[in-house]
C-alpha cells in the first residue's frame, strides 16, 4: 500500500485513526504533521488536532 500524503488531503475527507474512530478534516495546514478534524457526523463538535502518526488511512464517509 502506498503511504498516505497527509499534506495533500483536503477538508471534507474522512480519515480513520488507530483507535478505530473516523474523523472529518476541517482544516489542513499542509505541514504533513497535523490535521484539524471533527468526529464524522458531529458538525457541532469542536475541532481537534490529529497527529499524523495516529492516522491509519482514508475512511468511507457515509454519514
Amino acid at each position: 500500500m502506498e503511504p498516505l500524503n497527509l499534506a495533500s488531503l483536503q477538508p471534507g475527507i474522512a480519515i480513520r485513526l488507530k483507535d478505530g474512530s473516523v474523523k472529518v478534516i476541517v482544516e489542513n495546514p499542509g505541514d504533513g504533521t497535523w490535521l484539524f478534524c471533527r468526529p464524522l457526523g458531529n458538525d457541532d463538535a469542536p475541532e481537534e488536532p490529529i497527529f499524523a502518526q495516529d492516522v491509519i488511512g482514508l475512511a468511507e464517509s457515509t454519514g
